[in-house]
């Protein structure tokens, strides 16, 4: 049985707090930040609607393979003083 309304906005504004102060300090590469995410006990589904929700900004470091995928909060220029 799916939790009440109320209790998935709880969860989802949770996740959106977690998420913009774990990003305040700059951009995490994305693999770690959903493994981070998972480990604080924020599901998948609820982590995705999170970033949704705050509007992430998603950069990959390099194309091809080894090129990995950054995430930051929107307005910040730390993905462009890494060279993305």
């Amino acid at each position: 049985m799916a939790p009440p309304k109320q209790d998935r906005g709880d969860k989802l504004a949770e996740a959106v707090e977690w998420l913009t102060e774990r990003l305040s300090a700059g951009c995490v590469e994305s693999d770690t930040l959903e493994q981070d995410a998972l480990n604080a006990g924020i599901s998948k589904r609820t982590y995705r609607r999170a970033r949704k929700d705050i509007h992430v900004v998603c950069t990959k470091s390099r194309f091809g393979e080894g090129g990995k995928w950054f995430v930051s909060l929107p307005g910040s220029s730390e993905h462009e003083d890494r060279g993305f």
